[in-house]
C-alpha cells in the first residue's frame, strides 16, 4: 500500500514459520464400527425390534456377475466357438471330433489349411451349438466352449498336447494361421537359399565340358574277348512270301509293342503337366499332396491309385507343385474329401 509509512509497512508485513509435519506420531482414531457390540458377525442390535446384518468388510466385496440372460443382456453374449492348435496337422479329423464332441454338439468344424499348398497347418476352429435337452439336461454351447476349454487345453491327442482357447471371433485362429503361414514361408525361403548356394559350389567344383576324358582301361589278361558289333545294315538273303500265320503273328508282337511304349510314355515324364492344375479344376473338390510330401514322378501315379482304391475319385493329375486326387462335383464328392 502506498498510503502507509515504512514503520506501519515493517509492522504490517507477517513473518514466516516453519513447522516439520509427521514427526509427532499420533495415533488413529478408532473406528466407530468396532464399539457396537457383534458387529464384526453381522448380530449387532441397534434396534430392539430388528436384528441388523452389516458386517465389517476390511477388503472390498466382490459381487458375483450376471449370468448372461439372452432376453435381457446387452452386447455379444459368451463365446460358443474355440480355436485348438499346436496338435499333429497329420491327426485324423474324426478323431479330433470325437474328442471335443464329449463336450457338446459340434456344429462347425474347420480344419485349417495352406491356400497354396492344401496341406494341413494343424490348428482347427471348433463351433458348438446348444443340444437338445435328454431328460431334461441340456447343454448350451457357450458352457460347452467353457468346458473344452478348462478341461481339453493341455490334453494328449494322439503324440502331442493340445492348446484350447476361447475364440468368439475367430480373431486368434487368424492370428495362428499367419503366423504358421509366416514361419513355413520363411523355412522354404531359407531351404531354398541353402539349395542354390549347394547348387552354385557343385558347379564350381565340377570339371568343365573341355577336360578330356580318360581311355577306358585295358581288359585283364585271361579275360574273353569281346565280339565286334554287328552292323545294322547287313544286307539279308531275300526270303519267300510270308505265311498268313507269320503275318498275324507279326501284327499282334508291334501292337503289343505299341501299347507298351503307351504305358511307359504315361507313366513316365509325360503325366506331369507344365501348367498349374489348380487354375483348371475350378471348384471341384481335391486332395493335395505336396511335392515336399511326396516327390514329382509320373511312376507314382499308379502307387497312388493302389492307396485311394478304397475312395471314389475320379482322376489324379500331377503337375510341378504336387498331385491333386481330384472326386466327383457333387456332395457325395466333399464328403469323401472329408
Amino acid at each position: 500500500d502506498n498510503e502507509l509509512s515504512e514503520k506501519e509497512k515493517k509492522r504490517r508485513s507477517g513473518k514466516i514459520k516453519t513447522r516439520s509435519l509427521g514427526t509427532e506420531s499420533q495415533p488413529a482414531p478408532p473406528d466407530p464400527r468396532l464399539a457396537i457390540a457383534n458387529y464384526t458377525s453381522g448380530g449387532a442390535v441397534t434396534d430392539k425390534l430388528s436384528k441388523s446384518k452389516r458386517k465389517l468388510r476390511i477388503a472390498p466385496y466382490m459381487l458375483k456377475s450376471y449370468a448372461y440372460d439372452k432376453n435381457s443382456t446387452i452386447g455379444p453374449g459368451p463365446p460358443k466357438q474355440i480355436v485348438v492348435h499346436s496338435f499333429d496337422p497329420f491327426t485324423p479329423e474324426s478323431q479330433l471330433k470325437f474328442f471335443f464332441a464329449s463336450f457338446g454338439d459340434i456344429a462347425e468344424f474347420r480344419n485349417q489349411t495352406d491356400p497354396n499348398t492344401g496341406s494341413f497347418l494343424g490348428i482347427c476352429l471348433i463351433r458348438y451349438k446348444d443340444s437338445k435337452p435328454i431328460k431334461g439336461v441340456s447343454v448350451s454351447a457357450a458352457n460347452a466352449a467353457k468346458r473344452a476349454e478348462k478341461e481339453g487345453h493341455n490334453e494328449r491327442i494322439g503324440l502331442t498336447k493340445v492348446k484350447v482357447e476361447l475364440d468368439r471371433e475367430g480373431r486368434k485362429c487368424r492370428k495362428y494361421v499367419e503366423y504358421t503361414l509366416k514361419k513355413a514361408r520363411h523355412e522354404m525361403e531359407k531351404e531354398a537359399a541353402r539349395h542354390a548356394s549347394h547348387t552354385v559350389s557343385l558347379a564350381a567344383d565340377s570339371p568343365g565340358s573341355s577336360t578330356p576324358v580318360p581311355p577306358p582301361p585295358p581288359p585283364p589278361p585271361g579275360a574273353p574277348e569281346e565280339l565286334p558289333a554287328v552292323p545294322v545294315d547287313v544286307p539279308k538273303a531275300p526270303k519267300g512270301p510270308a505265311s498268313k500265320r507269320d503275318r498275324e503273328r507279326e501284327r499282334a508282337g508291334a501292337s503289343e509293342q505299341a501299347s507298351s511304349t503307351t504305358k511307359e510314355r504315361d507313366t513316365g515324364r509325360s503325366i506331369v503337366e507344365p501348367e498349374p492344375i489348380l487354375a483348371k479344376i475350378k471348384r471341384k473338390p481335391y486332395i493335395f499332396i505336396s511335392r515336399d510330401s511326396v516327390p514329382v514322378l509320373g511312376s507314382t501315379v499308379p502307387h497312388l491309385k493302389k492307396r485311394f482304391k478304397a475312395f471314389d475319385w475320379r482322376e489324379i493329375r500331377v503337375d510341378k507343385t504336387g498331385y491333386y486326387v481330384i472326386f466327383d462335383d457333387s456332395k457325395r464328392g466333399e464328403d469323401e474329401t472329408v
